[in-house]
């Protein structure tokens, strides 16, 4: 029997408290693509706002500029002749060395990104208390789908309320 599988997207605020939630949808569908689907209700909602987000919302501040993206930098690979992606230096003795022939992230942007993630961390903890506080979500889904997104709607909304 196959898993099956829904991704739910969630928006907390500063203090922990869940201020929305959808889902669930098909894992096929990815993050930059789950903002297009949801672009009005995003703009409706949180417009005027900033989201802390990981690498695959890079495209938000161009999909919904309405709202200020904070996003990991990244490392653009360049290309060299042939076509083929730069390849690190495994005899390198330095960072700088391995990444000789690309760009290499500032301090400031590592440093950033550092702290992005710190404050990302928060937003994944929902997902694994309620893993383990309902019993339900922790083995693979037997029924409709229906009932797994009402039954972590109802994981979610006890999450909401014992965290008042």
């Amino acid at each position: 029997m196959q898993k099956t599988r829904r991704h739910y997207m969630i928006v907390q605020d500063g203090r922990g408290r869940i201020r929305k939630l959808w889902g669930g949808y098909s894992p096929k569908i990815y993050d930059s693509s789950f903002l297009e689907i949801a672009k009005n209700e995003i703009i409706e909602d949180l417009k005027g706002g900033v989201i802390i987000a990981d690498g695959h919302f890079t495209t938000g501040p161009t999909t919904i500029p309405e709202i200020e993206w904070i996003t990991p930098k990244r490392i653009k690979k360049q290309k060299i002749e042939g076509g083929n992606d730069v390849i690190r230096d495994p005899n390198a003795t330095s960072r700088s060395e391995h990444y000789a022939d690309i760009a290499v992230l500032t301090c400031k942007a590592e440093t950033q990104n550092v702290a992005i993630h710190k404050h990302r961390a928060r937003v994944e903890t929902p997902f694994g208390v309620e893993k383990w506080e309902f019993e339900a979500l922790q083995k693979p889904w037997a029924e409709d789908l229906e009932q797994l997104d009402c039954t972590v709607e109802f994981a979610f909304g006890v999450w909401k309320v014992k965290r008042k």
